[in-house]
């Protein structure tokens, strides 16, 4: 049970555990899904056949463009992307400002994660073998990840819903990611241990009450998410976990375009900006509230940072007695002694004697084995 004001900052690293990409990965894999687009054909009557395609459908009903440009640049957008080596799809976006670059971008971000967010992933198991000697018994156990280590920590002890929701009330998450597997995660969780289930009807008698608890969970998307899940509240249609858009469903694509307008790029600078004022309020005090402040799989790009105001590094004025620390995993020494005087100096300013960053290079259940 948590009983500390907790912080996790979460960065792509984070995400690999529940089997989506890493950000190399996703660039490539939305290069290699646009390269796939197919130009329309002529029959033998020269009229034109088109080819089903819910990448193509989409773009039409989020720009002007006719149908022929539309598969043109998106051929295009794949090569580019493909031959530019960019750090990231987000920075590829802000830098080329190519027609319909940007909405093409968008798409991919939703089709690709959309793909990699399915249960198979976060639930995954195998077979292990138990016991010395023979016989051994074999049994299906979980895959380990982080999120089981988190999940252990926040309802650990709590023998109620209501325990449950104070330990909840202590997490707070800002995360860099357009992915829900988290929050998916914890749902189906606390169904499972907090559900009363009806023998007669075999549904949850007070799934209701476990949502409202759920739904308290402070968590910020930085730069959105792919769309807002069932049980979550908001104006726009919900888009299920586990939705896979197929080529040939054509009816989703008004879906597909919603979803593509619920998060943000660096290109959008003027609705990133919008978004970081309206979220920057709440998330100073929470980040003042805290007692410990974790970044996983955080890999400081200077674009993540500033979202902080880290550049120029201001000050926080936390309280000395706050932890900071996080997972530097791929992170050379050098870089991260800058990285922790950075967060010293923004966390305690000029404090005679502020306290040690426990940053440490290793995978995050350890690390929140040793220090959540």
């Amino acid at each position: 049970m948590l009983t500390e004001k907790t912080c996790l900052v979460l960065g792509a690293g984070a995400s690999l555990d529940s089997g989506l990409p890493t950000g190399r990965q996703l660039i490539y894999l939305i290069a290699d899904r646009t390269g796939k687009v197919k130009q329309d054909e002529s029959d033998s009557f020269g009229q034109i056949k088109t080819s089903p395609d819910i990448y193509i459908s989409a773009l039409e009903k989020m720009t002007n463009a006719n149908r022929k440009d539309l598969i043109d640049q998106t051929l295009a957008f794949s090569r580019i992307l493909r031959s530019s080596y960019p750090n990231s799809i987000d920075e590829f976006l802000a830098a080329n400002k190519s027609p319909y670059f940007l909405e093409i971008g968008k798409i991919g971000i939703v089709l690709t994660i959309s793909q990699f967010e399915r249960d198979s992933n976060l639930f995954s198991q195998e077979k292990e073998e138990i016991g010395v000697a023979e016989p051994k018994f074999k049994v299906e156990m979980p895959n380990k990840n982080w999120y089981q280590s988190l999940w252990a920590k926040v309802s650990g002890g709590c023998a109620t819903l209501e325990q449950f929701k104070e330990s909840l009330n202590n997490l707070t998450i800002v995360t860099f990611n357009y992915d829900r597997t988290l929050e998916h995660f914890i749902y189906k969780c606390a169904i499972g241990l907090f559900g009363v289930y009806d023998l007669a009807t075999g549904k949850i008698n007070n799934e209701k009450s476990i949502q409202d608890v759920i739904r308290q969970l402070k968590k910020w998307s930085i730069y959105g998410q792919i769309g807002r899940l069932a049980w979550q509240r908001g104006d726009t249609a919900p888009l299920p976990f586990g939705t896979q858009f197929r080529n040939t469903e054509v009816n989703l694509s008004d879906q597909l375009v919603a979803s593509s307008k619920s998060i943000i790029t660096l290109a959008e600078d003027a609705l990133y900006k919008k978004r970081q004022q309206s979220i920057m309020s709440d998330l100073v005090f929470q980040l003042q509230e805290a007692d410990k402040i974790h970044f996983l799989g955080f890999g400081f790009h200077p674009q993540n940072l500033q979202f902080f105001k880290f550049d120029p590094w201001g000050n926080a004025n936390l309280e000395s007695t706050v932890v900071i620390g996080g997972t530097c995993f791929g992170i050379s020494e050098p870089r991260k002694k800058e990285i922790e005087g950075h967060l010293s100096n923004w966390a305690y300013g000029n404090a005679t004697n502020p306290p040690q960053l426990k940053f440490i290079k290793s995978m995050i259940p350890d690390y929140i084995e040793m220090y959540l």
